[in-house]
């Protein structure tokens, strides 16, 4: 019985894993695996540093707002209480980024590094695939420079000196813009 229970625990981890892949690859939240299988992946394109809108949009939690800044987002406990993928999920989600994203011509894996486009402390989903994508480790900017914005932002937000969804906007659409601004 237990290889029973192990061929459908398989089956459900390669459905999930496929069901993530087609919201990555815009084949819609309401697809079901076997519908997303019909369909062609899009081919993601990254510019200047920035995720394909298409296939990265972002991914928010309702409860964080404006208002509740103070409760959630601007408490150190929020940050490390957020939900997390589990590795091997992640791993396999990266995977087909890469892929996705033709990472694969010329660079491996390590050249890069599963980012969330907007970050548990500005209030972004780090378990949505449309919140995920794989981002280059160099040249400048890149990763480590997006993280120093992603601070510089949630100190912003949490001081008052911008607004929430201004600084989910910084990120979403032009973070290495909004990067080189700041430290030109």
């Amino acid at each position: 019985m237990s290889g029973m229970g192990g061929a459908r625990t398989a089956r459900a981890a390669a459905g999930a894993a496929l069901l993530a892949f087609a919201v990555l690859a815009g084949c819609g939240g309401a697809d079901t695996p076997e519908h997303a299988s019909r369909r062609a992946p899009r081919h993601c394109v990254v510019r200047e540093g920035r995720p394909d809108p298409r296939c990265t949009p972002g991914a928010t939690v309702s409860a964080v707002t404006q208002v509740s800044i103070h409760r959630t987002i601007c408490r150190r406990a929020w940050v490390r209480s957020a939900p997390r993928l589990p590795a091997a999920r992640l791993a396999a989600l990266e995977g087909s980024q890469l892929r996705a994203y033709g990472f694969y011509a010329g660079h491996g894996p390590a050249a890069y590094v599963e980012d969330v486009l907007i970050p548990a402390a500005l209030g972004g989903r780090a378990t949505d695939p449309r919140n995920l994508w794989p981002q280059a480790r160099a040249p400048a900017p890149a990763a480590a420079q997006k993280d120093e914005l992603e601070r510089t932002l949630h100190r912003a937000v949490c001081t008052g000196a911008t607004t929430l969804a201004a600084a989910q906007r910084t990120l979403a659409r032009d973070w290495s813009a909004a990067y080189l601004e700041t430290t030109g």
